[in-house]
């Protein structure tokens, strides 16, 4: 049986001012993977720093794309349209600031391999700075529209290994992606910038098809939790603004009735600036949120027994 063939697109911002070194350890953490059919490319959003001249000097030959503006999700909408233009059979998304173990592709293609039903892997994502405390093994949906790692900051040696399991939705963080999924969905959704769009991703996949999400195992990697965005304001803005758009996009009314009226009465940040800019955006997005809305109403839906039989904050125990 041939190896089957991998890109992996590794996502760059900055990556010399936000992750130091770490981002070049990314990268050779994939040149060194024991799986022979891997391509590695790298997808910069215009970066403002010496990152590409830091990859070109210790990767010669390695293909770098420099976009001309940093937009919302076009780095990885970029590395789809590369792998959808050429003969590859698996896709792994991922961040700038992650370290693989050699056996990681190949882990992730025997998994798809042996699930032909699975369209997106989502791998045992651990704390770089602590390797015993768990990032996320998969993503967790509630019914309020919530979404979190799973196994969030729990150790692995209070909760051992969680076995293969199917999740909610996949983390993008380090997304592995069936050629089935990604002509599925073709891409990322561009309205979300940031934050969420990973979930909607896996939504989107699973409303459209017959596709599931797994969690791997045996596919383990290391990740510096908030490296790239640290304590940027952007980032409460994108993640709370998000959560609006993904409920009011997916949810089914009753849902999204239940879901705003917790939202509105206790989902309210301390800074009332940031509430007022949360909710002006939404109304700026409003006819694009509900064009979304109306074109995935043909397919099926966001099903509730996919999700917490929980509403409220999160549960961050998941066990």
């Amino acid at each position: 049986m041939r190896e089957k063939k991998v890109l992996a697109v590794v996502l760059s911002y900055n990556s010399v001012l936000l992750t130091g070194e770490l981002f070049i350890k990314t990268i050779q953490s994939l040149k060194e993977q024991d799986h022979k059919e891997l391509d590695v490319i790298v997808v910069d959003n215009c970066s403002k720093d010496n990152s590409i001249e830091e990859i070109n000097e210790k990767f010669p030959g390695l293909r770098v794309i420099r976009l001309k503006k940093n937009k919302a999700t076009m780095g990885y909408n970029k590395g789809i349209e590369i792998f959808l233009k050429n003969d590859y059979d698996y896709l792994l998304l991922c961040n700038n600031d992650i370290i693989f173990e050699k056996d990681f592709i190949s882990s992730m293609a025997e998994f798809a391999d042996k699930i032909p039903e699975a369209g997106l892997i989502t791998p045992r994502m651990m704390m770089l700075s602590d390797k015993n405390i768990y990032n996320s093994t998969g993503i967790v949906i509630n019914r309020t529209g919530f979404a979190w790692d799973r196994n969030f900051n729990e150790r692995e040696s209070d909760i051992g290994i969680p076995k293969s399991s199917e999740a909610a939705a996949a983390s993008g963080g380090a997304m592995f992606c069936t050629k089935s999924a990604i002509n599925a969905v073709k891409g990322f959704d561009p309205l979300y910038h940031a934050y969420y769009e990973d979930v909607d991703f896996s939504v989107r996949m699973k409303r459209k098809t017959n596709l599931r999400i797994f969690y791997n195992s045996k596919a383990v990697c290391y990740h510096a939790f908030s490296k790239s965005w640290g304590d940027n304001p952007l980032k409460e803005f994108y993640m709370i603004r998000n959560m609006y758009i993904f409920v009011l996009t997916h949810f089914k009314f009753n849902m999204v009735v239940k879901s705003m009226r917790f939202f509105i009465f206790n989902v309210k940040h301390s800074d009332e600036k940031l509430n007022r800019k949360i909710f002006f955006s939404l109304f700026i997005l409003s006819p694009l949120i509900l064009a979304r809305r109306i074109k995935y109403s043909c397919m099926k839906p966001l099903q509730e027994s996919e999700m917490e039989n929980y509403a409220g904050f999160p549960d961050l125990s998941n066990r």
